[in-house]
């Protein structure tokens, strides 16, 4: 399924996106990186601009596609499910070492919880 979707990634990119990057001025000469990418489009030319809803609106078409793609692969994967049980450990951070006594926490959880 996973494979299935990076195909059509594939195929979309090459048929849609990239042609939509060669508009307007090529970055670079025709072996640079650059030359490929959406910094060809310019935002402040009116034509070109409405060519950048192209690469949003591919984006939120295929985002909700890959999230419902990776949900049914995972229902194969038979992953137990860990139970995460309720512990009576609590983690204390930045007592100062004059309080940092038994006692002292004693007194502090019968003072804050007293119900406890």
């Amino acid at each position: 399924i996973l494979i299935i979707y990076i195909f059509m990634i594939t195929i979309l990119s090459l048929s849609i996106i990239l042609p939509v990057n060669f508009q307007g001025t090529l970055q670079g000469n025709a072996t640079d990186f650059g030359h490929t990418t959406m910094a060809n489009v310019d935002p402040k030319n009116a034509y070109e601009s409405s060519l950048l809803w192209v690469h949003i609106v591919l984006a939120f078409l295929l985002f909700p596609l890959a999230i419902f793609l990776m949900r049914r692969f995972s229902i194969g994967l038979k992953m137990p499910d860990i139970s995460l049980g309720v512990t009576r450990t609590v983690a204390i951070e930045n007592i100062p070492i004059a309080l940092c006594s038994v006692e002292n926490l004693y007194r502090h959880f019968a003072e804050a919880y007293p119900d406890f």
